[in-house]
């Protein structure tokens, strides 16, 4: 079973007050040249399509243009969760119709949700979801109480999912959520205060794969099965120095997953540029990539 990881596309963000779509309009292409390329059997979207919850119609469209371009083009099934930046409603807008198209959208929790099932030659892979969710929603959903944590909700849910696991197949988990101890960047937004947004990485244990959006820095969660793809474009100057990529992973018979990184070249990169002013002047007329966003740091005395 080969598989895209994707998430935190911030579709409609600005960058200090400049829109972004036009490079997302470019980084969505890469993304389906690359998945084209791949030959997959899936693409999974671990939540934050947008960058805020009503976003601007240019945002809309591109997403609308994206979906359509996976359903008639690539013709594989993308299974995607809503995160703390999307609107669980807005984005669920038409779910049933774009479900019979290959289009699962997964915008609520538990409990008793069913996977999404596919095969392969080695048999079925189940696609389970939890989009975020804060703790009174899960109370709500649940009936319980006693869920005040992001650790709590969690962990409710996904023991809802553990607990109807079929043990003769293969299990793939997508979670939008803040696994402590992680490397984080300035442009996600903060859960919560004081840390009760963040959760445990055991909490994601028996699945063979966990695909987690939230993050920006790709990065491996203790195991490399359990990963943040991250952002595919730098949305802060913090995340000058993250390898943005996209993550293919291929998964074997017994559930064992190998991954394949490639870096993502985008259209107008962040950049931080140090000197004095007459040498970053001087330098500008010939650089090839000018039109980058940059963080110019002065060395001049007195600067």
């Amino acid at each position: 079973m080969r598989f895209l990881h994707t998430a935190d596309w911030h579709l409609g963000r600005l960058f200090r007050a400049t829109p972004l779509i036009d490079d997302q309009a470019w980084m969505l292409d890469r993304l389906l040249e690359r998945s084209r390329d791949a030959r997959l059997d899936a693409i999974v979207l671990a939540g934050d399509v947008y960058d805020r919850a009503v976003p601007p119609a240019e945002a809309v469209a591109l997403f609308s243009q994206t979906l359509e371009r996976v359903v008639k083009d690539l013709k594989v099934p993308l299974v995607l969760i809503s995160g703390n930046h999307d609107s669980p409603e807005r984005l669920a807008f038409a779910g049933g119709l774009l479900r019979d198209l290959g289009v699962h959208i997964v915008t609520q929790p538990g409990p008793g949700h069913e996977p999404l099932v596919l095969a392969d030659n080695h048999g079925p892979v189940h696609f389970h979801s939890v989009p975020y969710v804060d703790p009174p929603t899960v109370r709500q959903y649940f009936n319980a109480a006693d869920v005040h944590t992001h650790q709590a909700a969690m962990a409710l849910c996904v023991s809802d999912i553990r607990g109807r696991l079929d043990p003769s197949a293969r299990h793939v988990l997508l979670a939008h959520a803040f696994v402590r101890g992680m490397r984080t960047s300035e442009s996600e937004r903060p859960l919560s205060v004081g840390g009760s947004g963040e959760v445990d990485a055991t909490t994601f244990d028996g699945f063979h794969y966990v695909a987690l959006g939230h993050l920006h820095a790709p990065q491996a969660v203790g195991a490399e099965h359990i990963r943040y793809c991250g952002s595919p474009l730098k949305y802060s100057f913090s995340e000058v120095d993250h390898a943005k990529q996209f993550v293919v992973v291929e998964m074997d018979a017994a559930g064992r997953c190998s991954i394949e990184s490639t870096p993502v070249k985008p259209r107008r990169d962040l950049r931080v540029v140090r000197g004095r002013l007459t040498e970053i002047i001087a330098a500008a007329a010939t650089d090839p990539a000018r039109e980058d966003y940059l963080k110019v740091v002065l060395e001049d005395a007195g600067a």
